[in-house]
């Protein structure tokens, strides 16, 4: 398998922190987006319910702006934000809301996408984005300085999904136990996730520093007293 995307990786090159803004233009923290490119169309993904809980806004040099592109959304067919398995947003990004993304940023490429979706019991996964517990705010220059957090992990059991009701075809699970996560092959206690919804998953391979993207977080929760993360894919 050749490696397209940079040895050096820096997964805070694909992944962009999101933010709703409070009252006297106050940016809260409180999501994640990833970066596709389709052909020549660029992409924004994030999770439905980031966008719902109207955290449209991303970083530009001196501020924020607000996501203007046009999208589709999903939408919980029940009462719940859980009923909405699918959970995720696309936005085609226009020629106006690119020019104010930051250069340091790039878009993962369709080549750079795992398109085998083949299970396996604890196959290897890193989820990443920002939660928010960990940004810092200027409030002087309204400046974010969001921490990025890159988490690997393993795919759970079948049994994990038959109890979550979901299918190994079209979601990625992820066991999430904080003080046993690693980061860059060292084991660490992890931040608590929230923000880190519409973050990249990237499916993680034997032997190799090969990183491809496999899917999109939506949402932790706890499955019998054991936390995972769920991802669409």
């Amino acid at each position: 398998m050749t490696a397209t995307i940079d040895p050096a990786f820096r997964g805070d090159y694909y992944t962009i922190p999101m933010y709703a803004m409070g009252a006297g233009e106050r940016p809260e923290a409180g999501g994640s987006a990833t970066l596709l490119q389709v052909g020549l169309q660029k992409f924004l993904v994030t999770a439905a319910h980031v966008i719902r809980r109207e955290f449209i806004w991303f970083p530009i040099d001196g501020g924020f702006r607000r996501l203007n592109s046009p999208g589709v959304i999903t939408n919980s067919p029940g009462e719940s934000l859980r009923d909405d398995h699918g959970d995720l947003a696309i936005f085609q990004l226009t020629a106006e809301d690119l020019s104010f993304l930051h250069p340091l940023f790039r878009f993962i490429q369709m080549n750079d996408v795992d398109v085998d979706l083949a299970y396996r019991h604890r196959d290897k996964y890193e989820f990443t984005g920002f939660p928010w517990r960990k940004d810092k705010l200027d409030t002087k220059l309204r400046l974010m300085m969001p921490s990025y957090t890159s988490i690997t992990s393993e795919s759970v059991s079948e049994k994990v999904f038959a109890q979550l009701g979901l299918s190994v075809h079209t979601h990625a699970v992820i066991s999430f136990v904080r003080k046993k996560m690693m980061t860059n092959g060292v084991r660490t206690t992890a931040p608590l996730p929230d923000g880190m919804s519409g973050g990249a998953v990237w499916k993680r391979y034997p032997g190799s520093e090969v990183r491809r993207l496999a899917a999109i977080t939506i949402e932790h929760r706890d499955n019998h007293g054991e936390r995972v993360e769920l991802a669409v894919l």
